[in-house]
């Protein structure tokens, strides 16, 4: 399965889903959906709503979201 952070994002923010909940349906760990949950939240660049065009790639690609992508990418189940 191919990393969906605007499906995490939008699961979190739309729908209100807990990261257990997001980690129980996407198969990542809770706290690699938590930390990067939390490093969204920081960054300086994205915030919800996400931006009309925005893509997994360029969500992947900001700064202060990259190590959470890494720790996200190593802990799926």
């Amino acid at each position: 399965m191919q990393l969906d952070y605007k499906d995490i994002i939008i699961k979190h923010y739309a729908l209100s889903m807990s990261g257990s909940e997001i980690a129980r349906q996407t198969g990542f760990s809770k706290s690699g959906v938590n930390d990067f949950l939390r490093a969204f939240k920081k960054c300086e660049d994205l915030n919800y709503p996400l931006p009309a065009g925005i893509t997994n790639y360029g969500i992947a690609l900001k700064e202060d979201l990259i190590m959470a992508n890494l720790i996200l990418t190593c802990t799926k189940s």
